[in-house]
């Protein structure tokens, strides 16, 4: 009588390939880089940075890279109609959140809504957070003592602990201004009805009122 001498497979080990292979298939957070951003729609076209391992008829495990995603939604902070934006460039790194399931209604409409399909962390239902980097990308002027907003690097405001600076070719104030203390200028031009008082670069205090220079103490 013939045995069969193949080792049957453990059920601990059964449990533990279906885990694997769960876990390399979910979709969750990926990371990804920015081909292009269609700012009308604030959705970007990322492709996927990290190559996935696939398995060849031929039973040869390779790695191919992913397909690329078309108009991800972005993530802009905001609260209400006020909201924090930057620009983003071709080349930017990001994540990309995967939701647990079908968010085209919601998308489509913004209201409480069923799911479009059955699917889970499919590749369709992506949004993207723009601003990781990675060591060979750091900004070398971060500082641990400041809040800083940055634009290239001749605009930028700073704020520290009683301190707020404020660095640009050129800063355009549209609307009132209005200070409750001394305001210290090189050089002012005084414009359109503005009124206050400032401290000249000779020390002298300026009083304006209706955009008139009324004394010079």
């Amino acid at each position: 009588m013939n045995k069969n001498n193949s080792a049957q497979p453990v059920l601990s080990d059964v449990f533990d390939e279906f885990k694997r292979t769960l876990l390399r298939d979910m979709n969750c957070i990926k990371l990804g880089k920015i081909e292009s951003y269609d700012i009308a729609t604030q959705t970007v076209t990322v492709k996927f940075i990290n190559k996935v391992l696939v398995e060849t008829q031929s039973g040869k495990n390779v790695y191919r890279e992913r397909p690329v995603l078309l108009e991800v939604p972005i993530i802009i902070l905001s609260g209400g109609d006020s909201y924090l934006s930057f620009p983003i460039s071709s080349g930017d790194d990001c994540l990309l959140f995967f939701n647990d399931r079908d968010v085209d209604n919601w998308y489509l409409e913004g209201n409480v809504t069923t799911p479009n399909t059955n699917r889970t962390h499919d590749l369709s239902d992506a949004f993207a957070i723009v601003g990781i980097r990675n060591s060979q990308n750091l900004f070398s002027d971060i500082e641990s003592d400041k809040v800083k907003l940055q634009f290239n690097s001749t605009n930028k405001i700073e704020i520290e602990d009683g301190e707020i600076n404020i660095t640009s070719p050129n800063t355009i104030a549209n609307g009132d201004f209005e200070t409750t203390g001394n305001a210290k200028l090189a050089t002012a031009e005084v414009v359109n009805g503005a009124s206050g008082t400032f401290i000249s670069q000779d020390a002298k205090t300026v009083t304006v009122v209706d955009g008139i220079v009324t004394s010079i103490i």
